[in-house]
């Protein structure tokens, strides 16, 4: 099983790791991230594909800005999806 986690996040600086990270039940498991090269704008992060084992029941995804450059506001959206 797969969770795939993509959306977009932007950096007021130039030259920056910028990102999402996952968190699963508690644990830091991965993080779709990009390269920015310019300030200011919206960037789609290269999708994240992090294999998962999950029992049945209930769960908790956190999504996170991933670097300290990484900003995310009302224009960015994600998308979390289990592939299985």
């Amino acid at each position: 099983m797969y969770l795939e986690v993509n959306g977009s996040v932007w950096a007021q600086e130039t030259d920056a790791i910028i990102g999402i990270g996952v968190e699963l039940d508690g644990n830091n498991i991965g993080f779709a991230q990009i390269y920015s090269n310019g300030s200011s704008t919206h960037r789609p992060v290269v999708p994240a594909y992090v294999q998962v084992q999950l029992a049945e029941g209930q769960h908790t995804l956190t999504l996170f800005a991933y670097t300290g450059e990484t900003i995310s506001d009302m224009n960015d959206f994600y998308t979390a999806v289990i592939h299985y």
